[in-house]
């Protein structure tokens, strides 16, 4: 869930009438506010909603403000996913109220908006601005789609579109005007290529769409055909990420014919027929984007846009035309028929933003849901297995986890990934914890000495070829997984062994750093009852450690239960020589 909402302030140096948009000079005010809604309802149906409320919703026919509530971009789908040996196929079905607006890739016109009010006699039908009052794509209409994306590569969807009415309605925006006539298509298609930290996408979209004329004749349409091209490119390394967008939409507007498919008539103010109006309009919108982001926190962007068109210039146009009988209509404002004014507009936009609580949802989807990263163990799968056939039982452990990053506490890496860490539950090295002088407030010297056995150093090289087999099993094939590290050019016994050393990182269960053994051994800490040894072959009196720290060797698992074991058997001691 998410909200939003948006602030304006309004100011005129002279005592005048406030901005259209607003009905309060030097007054901070908030004039729209949305509530996000998005997420799974069962394993393959999901959901996203949004509701909007407008303070200052203009009623163009009182020529007055008024409050309005609804529902704006919304969409309800089904999708699935089937993998099989170098096939991997999602499919799905969706049911919205605006062509894209759940694009994977953010570059079509549901959401590439960089005019905050966009001109209605610049902008085109998908845009979300069809030419008529209060009829927005996403205020009025109703659609189906289905859809398909093949091995991350190709993907495609067809569907079509009307008014939001009937069984429908909840999907409109509350909204009134004109209404789309029959059954209205719209299609996406895109390429995809991945490659390291790049990620390109090329595509195209497009609709047809047929709308009644504001006027009491059902026959007379207004006809859209909107075509678009869209890339996208992405460098996602962290703690940088940059995206470049760039989008174009050409759009033919054919005006509503009479009955015996004669052309509409253009006036002036005065009711003078105006000579080389154009039947049928053009416009095409060039817009243009790049954002940089930092540690996903701070950011910028840079952006452009461009429409030109053949509509009309002179601003001070009425239109006439016939009805089904022949009989001329009155004349009305081509303002609202998308005619008047030029649509020739170009701009650039600069936007810079922080995000300081960027993880706020996070905390609280646990706090209140106890669901979200937060409720999950990194480790999600966990397997005990034998390197290789020379250990009678099983010697490593697989921590399987659905991410990957260089360190914890490190940033994820920017691509899908699974991380498959391999633990030698037996180590045969062995490190050492020495004092540095007599000093308390000296740090101690650690020397872990990891892989300084050869028993370990092949444990370790084996290790990644058992992970290397299981991967290249069947069930992940239609995954097509590539190894990120070690990498898989490396192959011989030292190699995989330094390897190991240098991407290995410890984990948790730290033992035997205060190690039991008898009074000669020169390594041991404490004795059998866990009394700290003295060096001279006795023990200091009233001083015993007990944690994992005595154990000699760690066991073959988490040290938690055996810790226990040994704090129960010391307390038991304790008592008696007390």
């Amino acid at each position: 869930m998410a909200l939003l909402t948006r602030s304006s302030v309004s100011n005129t140096s002279k005592s005048t009438d406030p901005a259209a948009d607003f009905q309060k000079n030097d007054s901070v005010i908030f004039p729209t506010g949305s509530v996000f809604i998005g997420g799974k309802i069962t394993d393959n149906i999901g959901a996203f909603t949004q509701i909007t409320i407008d303070k200052y919703a203009f009623n163009s026919s009182t020529n007055s403000y008024y409050d309005q509530i609804g529902a704006d971009n919304m969409d309800f789908r089904y999708a699935d996913r089937f993998v099989s040996p170098g096939n991997d196929l999602i499919v799905g079905v969706s049911l919205n109220n605006n062509p894209s607006v759940s694009d994977p890739w953010n570059t079509a016109p549901a959401w590439m908006q960089y005019v905050p009010v966009p001109s209605p006699t610049s902008s085109s039908f998908i845009d979300g601005n069809a030419p008529y009052p209060g009829y927005a794509s996403s205020g009025n209409l109703a659609g189906i789609t289905a859809y398909t994306y093949w091995n991350q590569t190709l993907y495609g969807e067809i569907g079509s579109y009307h008014t939001s009415k009937h069984l429908f309605h909840f999907m409109s925006a509350g909204a009134t005007g004109s209404t789309l006539k029959g059954f209205n298509p719209y299609w996406r298609l895109a390429y995809t290529k991945q490659w390291g930290a790049h990620y390109l996408m090329l595509g195209t979209s497009g609709m047809v769409a047929n709308v009644y004329d504001n006027t009491s004749d059902p026959a007379v349409t207004d006809h859209y055909r909107d075509v678009g091209l869209d890339a996208q490119y992405q460098f996602l390394l962290d703690p940088h990420s940059v995206t470049m967008q760039l989008a174009y939409m050409h759009e033919r507007h054919r005006y509503p014919d009479s009955a015996a498919n004669q052309p509409a008539t253009y006036f002036d103010a005065a009711g003078n027929p105006l000579a080389n109006t154009n039947a049928v309009d053009t416009t095409n919108i060039l817009r243009a984007k790049l954002t940089y982001v930092y540690e996903a926190k701070y950011g910028g962007s840079l952006g452009f846009f461009n429409r030109t068109g053949s509509t009309n210039t002179n601003s001070n146009v009425q239109t006439a035309g016939y009805d089904s009988t022949g009989v001329l209509t009155a004349a009305s404002d081509v303002a609202s028929a998308n005619l008047s004014g030029n649509p020739g507009t170009r701009g650039v936009t600069y936007e810079a933003f922080w995000t300081p609580i960027q993880y706020a949802r996070i905390g609280l989807q646990y706090l209140l849901q106890r669901r979200g990263p937060m409720s999950m163990a990194p480790s999600q799968l966990g397997v005990f297995t034998r390197s290789s056939e020379r250990y009678a039982h099983a010697n490593v452990q697989f921590h399987v986890q659905p991410l990957s990053l260089d360190a914890f506490g490190e940033p994820l890496h920017a691509f899908d990934a699974f991380t498959a860490s391999v633990c030698n539950l037996n180590p045969a090295s062995r490190g050492s914890v020495t004092l540095r002088s007599a000093d308390f407030r000296d740090a101690p010297a650690i020397a872990p000495n990891y892989l300084s056995t050869d028993e370990d150093r092949q444990v370790a090289a084996d290790s990644l070829r058992l992970a290397r087999r299981i991967v290249q099993q069947p069930a992940l094939a239609g995954f097509a997984p590539q190894e990120y590290k070690p990498g898989v050019q490396y192959q011989s016994d030292d190699e995989l062994a330094r390897l190991a050393g240098d991407i290995a990182t410890t984990i948790f269960h730290p033992a035997g750093t205060t190690a039991m053994g008898r009074a000669d051994d020169a390594r041991a800490v404490v004795d059998s009852h866990l009394r700290v040894l003295d060096g001279r072959g006795g023990v200091v009196r009233g001083l015993r450690v007990v944690d994992a720290g005595v154990m000699p060797t760690i066991p073959s698992g988490n040290i938690n239960s055996p810790t226990l074991m040994i704090a129960e058997k010391a307390a038991r001691w304790i008592a008696a020589d007390a």
